[in-house]
């Protein structure tokens, strides 16, 4: 229903102390204006489905699994029997499976980068190369010169983007196992000299956290959620602190893959500071008391177009208008 034009600067004080919790400050006519002269705030997202260059598989099932294996990996069969051996194990075997779990081995894209990766890795590089997770439309590589990689695995989306724009990357993953792959993944593909890694995981204050990574899974290790894995005292850093390290003036990529910690992230960064970014991507996870709507409401307050996918990848995608698509590039060159 629309806000009626007399509680406008009422609604925007509360959208100001809401979102506005640290760092440079919008005022609250910034925002009023922002809602508009007719009171409506228009916090709806478009459909990222439509925006990507090809459709997102599912790979919920295990014959879509082994689908996308297949079609991703050289040497897929080996990483997806020991995996399939695993998770059959768990209940006899526990200790054979967890043995099978941290399983090393070599894992190379077809026409891509090697990896090194455990078993319970492999969801990383899958969902990045065999999924296309963050191949969008309105993304430019060419113009993609800084990019924040928060949770940053065993390097998939850092080898992703490295590959294709000639870009500075600040990697950040907060598992010290994980951490090593990363770390040799980047030297392997070449990149490194263009990296900065940081053992530290991204969230809403500079603390000391547990992170529980769950045995199967590596790349849901969360310090918000107990996974029933390891858990692993590690450090956090702020975005703010994140965007200083790197020395960034500001972030063309802002990429975040944080399991839960997305929420607390976004409620004590200030929307000047969110600005900073042409182009966010966030991986949305299940937080009981918060939803991806409410990321989606600030994402549009900080002058944002939003999009999203969150029955199938569990992405919202934001960029700063007006938007520039490879296809609308190509249209506007002279032929």
């Amino acid at each position: 229903m629309p806000i009626p034009s007399s509680q406008i600067p009422t609604y925007a004080a509360t959208v100001l102390g809401a979102y506005n919790q640290s760092g440079p400050q919008l005022s609250a006519h910034e925002i009023g204006e922002r809602v508009g002269s007719s009171g409506v705030a228009d916090h709806s997202a478009a459909d990222a489905g439509a925006m990507r260059l090809q459709p997102y598989r599912d790979d919920s099932t295990q014959l879509s699994t082994l689908r996308t294996m297949r079609r991703t990996f050289e040497q897929w069969f080996p990483a997806l029997f020991l995996r399939f051996l695993a998770h059959r194990l768990e209940r006899v075997f526990p200790a054979l499976a967890r043995r099978l779990y941290v399983h090393r081995m070599r894992l190379r894209v077809r026409n891509g980068p090697e990896m090194l990766v455990r078993v319970c890795d492999l969801e990383g590089p899958m969902h990045v190369f065999g999924l296309s997770e963050y191949d969008f439309n309105v993304i430019d590589w060419n113009r993609v010169h800084t990019v924040i990689d928060a949770g940053a695995h065993v390097g998939s989306f850092s080898l992703w983007a490295g590959l294709r724009a000639h870009c500075q990357i600040y990697a950040l993953e907060p598992n010290p196992e994980v951490f090593r792959m990363l770390v040799e993944n980047l030297d392997r593909a070449g990149i490194s000299p263009r990296v900065v890694v940081r053992s530290a995981a991204l969230a809403g204050s500079s603390r000391v956290a547990t992170l529980s990574s769950p045995t199967r899974a590596s790349h849901g290790a969360s310090i918000v959620s107990d996974k029933g894995g390891a858990e692993i005292a590690v450090q956090t850093m702020t975005l703010v602190e994140a965007i200083a390290d790197a020395g960034y003036e500001s972030v063309d990529f802002l990429k975040l893959d944080i399991e839960g910690a997305e929420y607390e992230l976004f409620a004590t960064a200030s929307l000047s500071l969110l600005s900073q970014a042409r182009l966010i991507v966030i991986e949305c996870h299940p937080v009981e008391g918060a939803t991806a709507q409410q990321l989606i409401d600030k994402l549009h307050m900080a002058g944002f177009a939003v999009a999203s996918e969150l029955t199938t990848s569990g992405l919202v995608l934001a960029w700063h208008e007006p938007r520039w698509s490879r296809d609308q590039e190509a249209e506007a060159s002279p032929s």
